[in-house]
C-alpha cells in the first residue's frame, strides 16, 4: 500500500518551528590526515567500515583524469594515515576485483564466518559489471563470490547495498541480505539506458570467507515486481537500504535525472522527488515523499546508526541547479543536511554546525561522495558508549568538476533539537 508523506520545511537552527519532530545535533567535522602517503582523489568509489581495526575502506572510483580506478586504499581513523594493501594472497597473488566506478556495496559481518564489504558491479572498461566480490577485513584479501539464482543485469549506478557494519547476523541463520533495484546498463551502441525501478533483487551471501576456508555462497533472487507503482528510469539519484529486520529492507530513492542516457546525468535535469518501498510488504509498493529538499544529482541518503533515531535516514551534499538560490547557498556554504523521517513521513532540513578549523567550514557540493555510517563514533576520544554516531564522507566530484580526496565527519549526538 502506497502512502504520500507530508514534507516539514523546516530549517533547524535557523529558523524557528512549532512543530514537535526531534532531530540529534549535527556537526559537520574536517579530518585531517597525516603520513606521507598522500590522499586519493577519487569519485563514485566503494566504502565500508572496518570496526574491529577502526579503518576506511574504499575501493574503485574515478579519478581526476576520467580514469577508472582498480585499487584499495585504507584509512587508518587512529593514525589518520592512508596505507594501500597488496590484497594478494597466497593462492592468487593478483586476486581483485577489475577497476570500476558507481558500484553498489555494503557490509557482510557473521561473526568470524565473514567479515568484510561486499562490492556489486558497477561501470567498468567495457561496460556495466554484474560480478560480486568480498573484501575480507581480517587478511585483507578480496574473494570473488560465485553467484547462482535469479541473475539480475549488469549495472552501475543501482540502488543497492547490505547490512550497516553495526549488525552481527550471528544470532540467526548466517544469511547477509543485499538488495539491488534500478541503475543502469550498458546497450549496444555503448550507450548507458536506465533500468526500470519494477524489479527487486535480493542477494543472500552464507558460508564461510577466511585466509584458510573459503566456502561461501551467493545466490540472486528476484524478490519483489512492484509495477503497480511504475517510477521512472533515471541516473544520479541518491539510493537507500535500510535494514529493519533480519532479511528485510527499506529501499529509497531521491532526485537525479529521469530517462538519461549519458554516462553522467547534468545537473540541468535534477528531480527532487523521493520514494520508499519496504521489503517486508506482503506486496511492495514505492510510495512518494512530498517534495522538500532542494533538486540535485549524485547526493547520498544513508540510514542514521544512532539508537535515538533508528527510523531516520540523512541526505547529504550532491549538486543543486539553483545555483542563485537561498537553497543553493545553504548547500553550498552552510552544510545543509536533509533529515528524512520514515515513521513521521517528513523531511526536517538542518543546518549543521560546521568545522572552524577548517576552510571551508563545511564540505562543498559534489557528487559521487562515498559515505559510510556507524552506530559509534570512528575519529578522536569519544569512543563507542553511544554519545555519538558519525558518518565518514569521502572524496567526490564537485560542481566545477574536480575530483575531491578530502575526508568529513558527520557526527550526530545522542541529544534531541526539536
Amino acid at each position: 500500500m502506497g502512502f504520500l508523506y507530508r514534507c516539514l520545511s523546516v530549517f533547524v537552527l535557523f529558523t524557528a518551528s512549532s512543530i514537535a519532530q526531534s532531530v540529534p545535533p549535527l556537526q559537520w567535522i574536517r579530518v585531517k590526515t597525516t603520513g606521507t602517503t598522500a590522499s586519493p582523489a577519487l569519485a563514485y568509489a566503494a566504502a565500508g567500515y572496518d570496526a574491529l581495526n577502526n579503518q576506511l575502506v574504499i575501493f574503485g572510483g574515478e579519478t581526476a583524469g576520467g580514469l577508472l580506478e582498480g585499487n584499495t586504499h585504507l584509512l587508518n581513523l587512529d593514525s589518520l594515515t592512508w596505507t594501500s594493501p597488496s590484497t594478494s594472497t597466497p593462492q592468487n597473488p593478483a586476486l581483485k576485483p577489475p577497476a570500476r566506478s558507481h558500484s553498489s556495496y555494503g557490509h557482510d559481518i557473521i561473526a568470524s564466518y565473514r567479515n568484510g564489504l561486499i562490492v556489486y558491479g558497477g561501470k567498468g572498461q567495457q561496460g556495466a559489471l554484474s560480478d560480486v566480490w568480498e573484501y575480507a577485513f581480517n587478511g585483507q584479501f578480496w574473494y570473488n563470490l560465485t553467484v547462482r539464482g535469479d541473475i539480475p543485469s549488469p549495472r552501475f549506478g543501482a540502488v543497492g547495498g547490505g547490512d550497516p557494519p553495526s549488525v552481527d547476523n550471528s544470532a540467526s541463520d548466517l544469511l547477509t541480505t543485499f538488495w539491488l533495484t534500478g541503475g543502469a546498463n550498458t546497450a549496444n551502441d555503448g550507450s548507458y539506458q536506465p533500468v526500470e525501478y519494477d524489479n527487486i533483487y535480493r542477494l543472500q551471501i552464507g558460508g564461510t570467507i577466511a585466509q584458510n576456508y573459503k566456502d561461501a555462497t551467493a545466490t540472486w533472487t528476484r524478490f519483489a515486481n512492484p509495477s503497480a507503482s511504475r517510477l521512472n528510469p533515471r541516473l544520479a539519484q541518491a539510493g537507500m537500504v535500510m535494514r529493519t529486520t533480519e532479511g528485510s529492507a527499506k529501499l529509497g530513492l531521491y532526485g537525479g535525472c529521469e530517462g538519461d542516457s549519458a554516462p553522467h546525468a547534468t545537473v540541468s535535469c535534477a528531480q527532487q522527488d523521493t520514494h520508499v518501498l519496504s521489503t517486508s510488504d506482503s506486496n511492495p509498493v514505492w510510495s512518494s515523499i512530498s517534495k522538500c529538499p532542494s533538486a540535485r544529482i549524485g547526493a547520498v541518503l544513508v540510514p542514521t546508526l544512532n539508537h535515538l533515531f533508528g527510523d531516520m535516514a540523512f541526505l547529504v551534499l550532491g549538486i543543486s541547479p539553483n545555483s542563485n538560490t537561498t537553497d543553493a547557498d545553504r548547500l553550498n556554504k552552510r552544510g545543509e543536511v536533509d533529515v528524512l523521517s520514515l515513521s513521521q513521513g517528513t523531511w526536517i532540513r538542518v543546518l549543521p554546525s560546521c568545522d572552524p578549523l577548517s576552510d571551508p567550514p563545511c564540505p562543498v557540493p559534489r557528487e559521487g561522495a562515498a559515505v559510510v555510517s556507524s552506530s559509534t563514533s570512528m575519529v578522536g576520544s569519544l569512543g563507542g558508549g553511544g554519545v555519538a554516531s558519525d558518518m565518514i564522507v569521502f572524496g567526490g566530484k564537485d560542481a566545477n568538476g574536480n575530483v575531491l580526496n578530502d575526508v568529513w565527519i558527520l557526527r550526530a549526538t545522542t541529544a534531541q533539537i526539536t
